[in-house]
């Protein structure tokens, strides 16, 4: 470990360490060291290695892959927190389900206090569909741990790029789970739901075990604002004369974070679609309803809540601002943060001012095909806006 280090090593993972806890490894003639499934074995099998390593690498971060937590803990900086992602397209969104919504989930609060978390490895290439890369890209960038990118860059497509890019670099504040342990509603709702008031068949889904709505409050030096991530792992029935089912969250306010006499800008992520002021109240004349009126995204039913609906598998990010009196940034298409990569931002005499912190199309240029660091300042006078 000492020889890693001076050889420059500044990231080790420790993986397999479980084998410390094999049945093989209960015949030690220091009995102590067994007790408890082999947790003190492996203890000072961390201690170990790592008082080695941190004599010429005080810094080095080292990752406890497939050990148990807490003999790491405090002793390893990256804490894994869920299973191997890098099965990118290869596995079903019912096992996303398990990683993220109940896994990583159940982690997060870890963030920043036990250590820094490690979602596996970020995999958005082929052979995964779009949307199941920006599924995994959002639940990596809501934890606010390390982001290991586990992609051959070389044969990233481009719209891939932008959902690697736009994940970098996390902000190292994790989300909360809103509905870990008190659920909120979701349902599947039929086609013919959506235009009459029987909505007998509805399927209410339970979501006790499993998270499917995470929160972040963002904070800069010119604004304040929340992000709700939306992950629906449900595909439609499998079978055709089951007929079309759309997936309706309802999500009040108060579990969002957000002031319910409050009015607020929102803004979907990955669509780049400014959907309007939120909450705001609306019926079609005479009680009239029709399908058409899902494709807001977000409806207002009723005070207090918001009614999100749309088709899965799929993930939506919703940035929300509250509304002001001039233009302003709602959100941008370079980052999940909707928005950290501004600074300086105000509204001076008719024009909307401040610095953009991306690669310049200049660094672009030079770097080839490869996207450069996102670094450097870019002034903007005008950007989209609610």
């Amino acid at each position: 470990m000492r020889s890693l280090a001076e050889r420059g090593v500044q990231y080790l993972k420790a993986d397999f360490t479980s084998v410390t806890q094999a049945e093989a490894a209960r015949v030690r003639h220091d009995r102590r060291m067994v007790a408890g499934w082999g947790t003190e074995a492996t203890r000072a099998g961390f201690r170990s290695f790592l008082e080695e390593m941190k004599v010429a690498a005080p810094d080095a971060l080292v990752l406890n892959t497939s050990g148990p937590e807490l003999p790491g803990t405090g002793a390893c900086s990256l804490l894994y927190a869920c299973y191997d992602t890098g099965n990118t397209g290869l596995v079903s969104w019912r096992e996303m389900r398990s990683n993220y919504g109940a896994s990583l989930a159940g982690h997060l609060f870890k963030q920043g206090c036990w250590g820094i978390i490690q979602p596996s490895s970020l995999c958005v290439g082929l052979p995964v569909t779009l949307e199941e890369a920006r599924a995994r890209a959002t639940a990596t960038f809501m934890c606010g741990g390390q982001a290991d990118v586990g992609d051959d860059l070389t044969m990233l497509p481009k719209d891939r790029w932008q959902v690697l890019l736009a994940t970098l670099p996390p902000l190292g504040v994790a989300a909360r789970p809103v509905d870990l342990f008190d659920a909120v509603s979701i349902s599947t709702v039929a086609y013919e739901a959506l235009f009459t008031d029987n909505q007998s068949d509805s399927g209410e889904r339970p979501t006790g075990e499993v998270s499917h709505v995470w929160h972040l409050a963002v904070a800069t030096d010119w604004d304040e604002w929340d992000l709700v991530a939306l992950f629906n792992y449900d595909g439609p029935p499998p079978t055709e004369e089951a007929g079309e089912f759309i997936t309706r969250f309802e999500l009040p306010l108060e579990r969002l974070g957000l002031d319910p006499v409050q009015t607020y800008w929102s803004y979907e992520l990955w669509a780049g679609h400014f959907l309007g002021e939120v909450p705001t109240l609306w019926e079609n004349p005479h009680g009239y309803r029709h399908p058409g009126d899902t494709k807001t995204l977000i409806a207002t039913r009723q005070p207090g809540s918001l009614d999100v609906a749309f088709f899965g598998p799929a993930v939506k990010l919703i940035a929300f601002r509250k509304m002001r009196p001039h233009p302003w940034p709602v959100g941008t298409s370079f980052h999940q943060s909707a928005g950290a990569e501004l600074s300086d931002v105000v509204w001076d005499d008719g024009v909307l001012r401040g610095v953009l912190k991306r690669s310049s199309a200049k660094q672009r240029r030079s770097a080839g095909s490869q996207p450069s660091s996102p670094t450097s300042p870019v002034r903007f006078t005008t950007i989209c806006w609610g």
